[in-house]
């Protein structure tokens, strides 16, 4: 998504840039008392403005390809952490589209046919939480996360339910941050980091 908004931004960027030249050839003849051409003030704006919006257009591109450099570090940890289970016998699938609209980032499934739905987060720094929330941790201070993840986990649980009559463990992970939680779960959901989401899943299958 944000990539193609960086596209739009520079081709509207590329628009405005051209004026001083689309203008006497495609406007100037067609707008009633228009000047055979764009004063240089009215030039160097557009100018301005294309800059200003390829300059945008750049600066989304590159935090777009960062954030996806970022998921993928983190992909790669937990499938790590992973990997034993699997050859365990434990299910995986990921990336699961269901019909609600919800991707489910990883579906697993125990040999005891216990499902959890796993939401893999790339934020970094220290993540801390209570027996209701989770934090970002800057200069000592707790700050909360901009959307809701632990909402956003139980209703990926209860869509697939929906869809597939499947009840879910929602397990949030942040396999590139360091994760203090008092008391597991966190308001129904289990978050971890990737030193314990290993032995969080087989603690949780054991019961």
């Amino acid at each position: 998504m944000a990539k193609v908004q960086s596209l739009m931004l520079a081709g509207l960027g590329g628009l405005v840039g051209s004026l001083t030249w689309t203008y006497p050839a495609v406007l100037a003849n067609r707008l009633p008392a228009a000047p055979p051409q764009l004063p240089q003030w009215a030039n160097g704006i557009s100018l301005v403005m294309a800059a200003g919006l390829i300059w945008q257009a750049y600066v989304l591109w590159q935090r777009s390809s960062k954030t996806v450099s970022k998921n993928n570090e983190g992909w790669a940890i937990t499938e790590a952490v992973l990997q034993p289970l699997l050859r365990q016998g434990w299910i995986k699938k990921e990336r699961m589209l269901l019909k609600s609209g919800t991707k489910l980032d990883i579906v697993l499934r125990s040999p005891k046919q216990k499902t959890y739905c796993i939401n893999v987060q790339s934020h970094r720094g220290k993540i801390q939480g209570n027996t209701s929330q989770i934090f970002r941790v800057y200069d000592n201070s707790q700050r909360p996360f901009e959307t809701d993840l632990l909402a956003v986990v139980r209703q990926q649980v209860t869509d697939l339910k929906k869809q597939h009559g499947v009840t879910a463990i929602p397990v949030i992970t942040f396999p590139e941050a360091i994760v203090q939680i008092e008391q597991n779960p966190v308001a129904g959901v289990y978050v971890t980091g990737r030193l314990d989401l290993r032995a969080c899943l087989l603690q949780l299958d054991r019961n």
